[in-house]
């Protein structure tokens, strides 16, 4: 259970509303045990563990920022899934095609995405393995959360899962554990992205 102060802390990071405008002075962030986390008390130039997931789903997704033009807003663009804005992420409105989405507000769409996942690996992980998500290792809840956002955690098989919640990185290392397709065509920038990351020792800890 000694991770859990770990990722309590990078859920309530995806919980805080991400800002178009630039703030003079961040605010204080409330934490669970009633203390406050001043984001001015990170090292200058260091990602919170949390940034740094969202920044490989960003890319993993749309490495070549498609659709997004000199306005700094993201545009429709064609996808092997169809139609698709921001981080390969759905039209929820036409209204997009004519005014585009601007960056902060795909991210905090994102972000609400995985809050939302993150939900639904809570309720699974205690009906089939009478386990707390946020019990686990840092490395198990992303892959849980890439997969479960591109996939559906409905449609994770139950061994998927089980090698994700041991860590049996030989197995999740495996092109045919964690490859993902797309209109029936592999997903070949996706699954770089994801061996990449977790190739590397350093980013398991």
């Amino acid at each position: 259970m000694k991770h859990i102060p770990a990722i309590l802390a990078i859920l309530l990071l995806l919980a805080i509303p991400l800002s178009p405008c630039t703030a003079a002075e961040p605010p204080e962030r409330a934490m669970l045990d009633g203390s406050t986390l001043d984001p001015t008390a990170q090292p200058p130039g260091s990602v919170s563990p949390m940034d740094g997931f969202v920044d490989y789903l960003k890319a993993a997704a749309n490495p070549d920022n498609h659709g997004l033009r000199a306005d700094g807003r993201f545009y429709p663009y064609s996808a092997p899934q169809g139609r698709r804005i921001g981080y390969r992420q759905t039209i929820a409105d036409k209204k997009l095609y004519l005014e585009g989405w601007s960056a902060a507000d795909a991210e905090r769409a994102l972000r609400e995405q995985i809050q939302a996942v993150a939900g639904e690996l809570r309720e699974r992980l205690r009906g089939e393995l009478n386990q707390d998500f946020e019990g686990l290792p840092r490395a198990s809840c992303e892959i849980l959360l890439d997969f479960g956002l591109t996939e559906g955690v409905a449609r994770l098989k139950p061994e998927f899962v089980a090698a994700v919640v041991r860590l049996d990185w030989q197995r999740i290392l495996s092109p045919d554990f964690y490859a993902r397709c797309e209109a029936d065509w592999p997903d070949s920038v996706r699954n770089k992205a994801f061996y990449e990351r977790w190739r590397n020792a350093e980013n398991r800890q």
